[in-house]
């Protein structure tokens, strides 16, 4: 009955962006076979929220998870719930209140003993560094450091995220090679299967089976190619971002994609189509809000 009560109240607002992993995540939290799972996928929930830039149903499906995890002393899902509502204060400008965060799941996810929570709030607290305090040396030592683990006990989606920032920090310093090397490095690690051992099935958090991060890659690679003036290829990353995230019905990420393509296009020289791209871009965003 509790599910059901939770559908009812929560879902029909999160529905309103119709992505077809919105109806993967709802099927599955009709009837989770154990509370882990119900755990797991309101943290797919607030992971998908995160991404479409909806901030007030990540709080709603964190606070979920939050209280389950409670219950069942789970200090993994207690810590993925706080480094997700990290991610959504950091993106809203709340740097502060995003930091005490990291460092709550942090030290939550220490004293669970699970590798992969860990190595969420370290490469969170990586970008904190870059974004927020401009060090990328500390970020990329932090990030080198948790390369170095036992890829056997971790989600590749885990390793490959970890290598996506490693990619940020070299973009960062205008190591173009490097970045370049770590984002398609981060691709290969995306592709990979992986089945949670706690779930016996692909995690909730990885349901887009690395989807939603390969798009932010395409876009970052784009950025790099720009910088090489390889016009080709960047146009194409640019091209193969927005394929995916019309495929995956995310507003905000098409928007973004068609954001990147415009400064591209500028770059380029073609005003016209990057005007095109603009308005595309605009007319969704006035949308959103």
């Amino acid at each position: 009955m509790r599910n059901w009560i939770y559908l009812l109240l929560l879902l029909p607002s999160i529905g309103t962006t119709q992505s077809p992993l919105l109806d993967s995540l709802q099927q599955r939290l009709a009837n989770p076979p154990t509370i882990l799972h119900e755990i797991d996928t309101w943290l797919g929930l607030a992971r998908l929220a995160v991404f479409d830039g909806d901030f007030d149903r990540v709080e709603e499906c964190t606070n979920r998870a939050f209280q389950l995890s409670e219950q069942e002393n789970y200090l993994a899902g207690k810590a993925k719930a706080l480094l997700y509502q990290s991610q959504a204060k950091g993106q809203t400008g709340a740097t502060e209140e995003s930091l005490m965060l990291i460092q709550q799941g942090l030290e939550l996810a220490r004293q669970s003993g699970d590798l992969s929570t860990l190595l969420l709030a370290q490469y969170q607290l990586a970008e904190d560094y870059l974004y927020n305090k401009n060090q990328d040396v500390k970020a990329l030592a932090i990030l080198t450091k948790a390369t170095e683990i036992d890829e056997s006990r971790v989600s590749p989606k885990t390793i490959g995220n970890i290598y996506k920032n490693i990619g940020q920090c070299y973009l960062y310093r205008r190591k173009l090679e490097q970045a370049e090397q770590a984002f398609l490095k981060a691709l290969d690690y995306l592709e990979r299967p992986y089945l949670d051992p706690n779930l016996s099935i692909v995690s909730a958090t990885e349901i887009d089976e690395g989807k939603l991060n390969e798009g932010q890659l395409y876009l970052y690679l784009l950025d790099v190619y720009d910088k090489f003036e390889e016009d080709t290829k960047a146009i194409e990353m640019g091209e193969k971002a927005l394929e995916l995230y019309k495929d995956l019905e995310l507003k905000s990420c098409i928007a973004w994609a068609y954001e990147e393509l415009s400064y591209l296009m500028r770059n380029i020289g073609d005003l016209g189509q990057a005007i095109q791209y603009l308005q595309a871009a605009t007319k969704i965003y006035e949308a959103l809000s």
